[in-house]
């Protein structure tokens, strides 16, 4: 059930605004808290780093819903291979980032900060306190690290936008200082940030460079972050002032381009190019300006497409990759018209959730730049095989000539054990002849070798074009594992989807480097043909996690009931003010005890033993049920609980987790 505007205890994402609010602080429902774990990638050594400050409308829009908003089409962000550091920021005094961003964030490597802010007289009221009393001043970092720990942040923005009475800067100073040193001992690699606004006499003047009035801040935390209106002499004094410090320094870039080199907007490629030529980080405020100023109606077109936002950014920005396994996904982005499990549309409902965010490819420039009549993806949202929605892919195919190839992951992932890899395609109106299948390449740039995973057993020499290409036989569905085998039968009908599943042996991987996973597509006719086809998820996974036997929740218990127009009883209390039969309830349960990631648990109901109704899914262990229709005045609800993994494997529905409630 997505949130119910009419039900207050929906749960939901609310910010902190007032001191004796942070003081009186103490750890709350998990509801509200990011659960994934921050996954490891790998970065380049030694170069400037990209960071992104999202502000948007005064944020917690439909972010804040913690199970997610019916309006499929608010904001997203699945760029997350070009960034090193994202920010939620608003102008609230502590702006603790949704959990669906640092879900989404946490499981594509990037960490993710929340935001202290005063500002104006207010703000200066706040700090004189603070910094009037170092105990009071510890208490209050203690509780911005408590705040961080228990929402699973990753480090601050700290933006003093008031003067400061010259007399507590060195308090000022001490506050970030100790602030800096507790979030590292906390949270270790956790990130402070200074922004470029008071100096050391307490003065507001932004400096738009890093120099002698604010470098006392800078030397006490991780990093600073210059204001927006600065000139290419400001980042020469930067890089100068920086010492061995260079990438520390990120250089603002305001999107909307408010007294911008280069007016931001589509031309903010003009100001980053600049602090790149400097050697120093960014940090760009306000990405979300494609989506705010341009609407959502063609929001993914101005956001990736050629000659837009993201393809003119992209050059500058490095990227980093998955380096472990396993490595899978169905592509959603975290919203959809619809919502697929196995190739079934088990929800009509339009949704978004960025916690079911699934690892989004590792879009290049060159995959942005591509001539779309010939070769292009993108994200289908009327069918799918997981979540929101399928990657569709077209092009036209050479007669008898070079294959096609789509990059989807970028990665660096040590290989020492065998493997086995899924992956789930649908035809659509695909001329016949034209093929479509994974492959796999081992030390890119390097000794490469290429494993080939197509339908047929036969091989051709048509897409064999490398002298070390491998190519290997799909497993007949009786070997296949059975937690890749899908409860729903696939089909070999061109128009259904269809799973193919294949074992690697250790034999042609241990010592080696996966390093890319992508599509092919040829054809053998001697007429060129079109491409266009959906592929529904890709599943790389070792041994051990393709033989793992997933663990049902347990213990499941049920509260926070509440019942409409329903006959009285013991448990129940009647709203008499709303028409209509229905119940409202939580339903919490123990995670499973597993060696295993788990991603998401997805929630149906049965009532009266008819069919199982999905009602959505979550991120934590506990969902809360608003409004839920029943015909009777009295019945019996089953609930059940369904986990799935970081692997992608679901756990059979039928040997779930269930709660059952009568009425």
């Amino acid at each position: 059930m997505l949130h119910n505007t009419a039900d207050a205890r929906s749960p939901c994402a609310t910010p902190i605004n007032s001191l004796d609010e942070v003081f009186g602080w103490q750890p709350s429902d998990d509801y509200f808290v990011g659960v994934a774990p921050l996954e490891p990638t790998q970065r380049l050594e030694n170069r400037p780093k990209t960071l992104a400050c999202h502000d948007m409308n005064g944020g917690y829009l439909e972010d804040r819903f913690v199970q997610g908003s019916e309006k499929y089409d608010a904001y997203r962000f699945y760029h997350w291979h070009l960034l090193d550091t994202f920010v939620y920021f608003s102008h609230h005094m502590i702006t603790i980032p949704p959990p669906c961003w640092i879900n989404a964030a946490h499981k594509h490597g990037v960490p993710v900060l929340g935001t202290f802010i005063t500002e104006w007289e207010d703000g200066q009221e706040k700090c004189a306190y603070l910094l009037g009393d170092i105990s009071v001043l510890e208490q209050f970092v203690d509780q911005m690290v408590n705040i961080a720990v228990h929402h699973s942040m990753d480090g601050w923005l700290i933006n003093i936008e008031n003067e400061i009475r010259a007399d507590q800067i060195g308090n000022l100073v001490l506050f970030l200082r100790l602030l800096t040193q507790r979030m590292h001992l906390a949270i270790p690699g956790s990130q402070v940030i200074w922004y470029d606004s008071v100096t050391v006499q307490g003065d507001l003047t932004w400096q738009n460079e890093l120099n002698e009035l604010n470098s006392i801040f800078f030397d006490e935390c991780d990093a600073i972050f210059l204001n927006y209106t600065w000139t290419a002499e400001n980042l020469v004094n930067s890089a100068r002032n920086s010492g061995e410090r260079l990438q520390d320094v990120f250089v603002g870039i305001d999107v909307f381009g408010r007294g911008m080199i280069g007016g931001g907007g589509y031309n903010t490629k003009e100001a980053l190019a600049l602090a790149r030529k400097a050697q120093l980080s960014i940090a760009l405020f306000a990405p979300g300006w494609v989506y705010e100023v341009n609407g959502s109606r063609e929001f993914d077109a101005n956001e990736e497409s050629v000659f837009r936002f993201w393809y003119y950014l992209q050059p500058y920005l490095p990227m980093h990759v998955s380096c472990t396994l396993p490595l899978a996904s169905s592509f959603c982005q975290g919203w959809g018209k619809k919502t697929y499990i196995h190739g079934q549309a088990i929800s009509d409902q339009p949704w978004s959730n960025l916690s079911m965010q699934q690892p989004q490819p590792t879009l290049t420039h060159s995959d942005m730049g591509h001539n779309p009549h010939q070769k292009y993806k993108w994200l289908h949202l009327e069918d799918g095989f997981m979540g929101g929605g399928a990657m569709r892919f077209v092009g036209r195919l050479p007669s008898s000539g070079k294959a096609l190839t789509y990059s989807l992951f970028d990665t660096a992932i040590p290989m020492e054990t065998s493997v086995y890899v899924r992956y789930t395609v649908k035809q659509m109106h695909m001329e016949k002849g034209a093929k479509l299948f994974l492959y796999l390449i081992l030390n890119k740039d390097e000794n490469e070798e290429r494993i080939l995973l197509p339908e047929e057993q036969a091989i051709t020499d048509v897409y064999m074009d490398l002298p070390t290409d491998i190519t290997i036989q799909c497993m007949d569905d009786a070997d296949v594992p059975v937690s890749l085998k899908s409860p729903v039968a696939t089909s070999r009908a061109l128009d259904q989807w269809q799973s193919r599943v294949y074992f690697i042996s250790s034999d042609l991987l241990k010592g080696k480097s996966l390093d890319e996973v992508g599509l092919l597509a040829y054809t053998e006719n001697k007429e060129a043909l079109m491409l266009n086809a959906l592929v529904g998820n890709v599943q790389v996974l070792s041994s051990s996690d393709a033989s793992l036997r997933p663990v049902s929740v347990s213990d499941v218990t049920c509260d926070d009931l509440t019942s409409n127009n329903l006959s009285t009883t013991s448990h129940l209390m009647t709203d008499e003010d709303k028409t209509g039969k229905s119940l409202s309830l939580r339903l919490q349960w123990c995670q499973p005890d597993i060696d295993a990631d788990i991603t998401s648990y997805h929630i149906w109901c049965n009532a009266n033993d008819t069919e199982n109704r999905w009602l959505g899914s979550t991120y934590c262990n506990k969902f809360y049920i608003s409004n839920l229709p029943v015909d009777e005045d009295k019945g019996i609800l089953q609930f059940t609980i369904q986990v799935q993994y970081k692997s992608g494997v679901i756990e059979n529905i039928k040997h779930a987790g269930r709660y059952v409630f009568t009425y």
